[in-house]
This record gives structure tokens, C-alpha cells and sequence, in this order.
């Protein structure tokens, strides 16, 4: 990942990881007691969310990081 735009990155990962915790939060009686009282489950939905937040990080461009780049080389 481009040193340069490290704050955008880990701020979306932590959107989503934020997410998730949410989630569990708000829905976490619903999804245990849907489990049939195993709260493992819980962390399967912050999980997902923490990869989620990944895989929307390998997505993001930073037009001045391509800038930069191209014109090194």
C-alpha cells in the first residue's frame, strides 16, 4: 500500500471494523439467540465487516499516488 495515503486506508478499515462492531452490538441478543445461544457467532459478523473494510482498501485509487508514479518513471 502507497505510504502516502495510509491515513485513507486504515480509516476505512476501521470504518468497517466499526461497523461491524455495531452491529454485534445492536443485533448481537437477535443473532445469538437465532445461533441458539452461541455467541460465536458474533464475531463472524465483525469479522466480515473487518474484511469487507480489506477488500474496499485494494480498491481505492489516489490520483496524485499515480501521478507521482508515473512520472518517476
Amino acid at each position: 500500500m502507497p505510504k502516502d495515503i495510509i491515513g485513507q486506508i486504515t480509516g476505512s478499515i476501521n470504518i468497517f471494523y466499526g461497523i461491524g462492531r455495531t452491529i454485534v452490538t445492536v443485533g448481537g441478543g437477535w443473532a445469538v439467540h437465532w445461533a441458539g445461544g452461541n455467541y460465536r457467532v458474533l464475531f463472524f459478523f465483525a469479522i466480515g465487516a473487518g474484511l469487507m473494510g480489506i477488500w474496499t482498501v485494494l480498491g481505492v485509487k489516489d490520483e496524485r499516488f499515480e501521478q507521482r508514479k508515473a512520472a518517476k518513471h
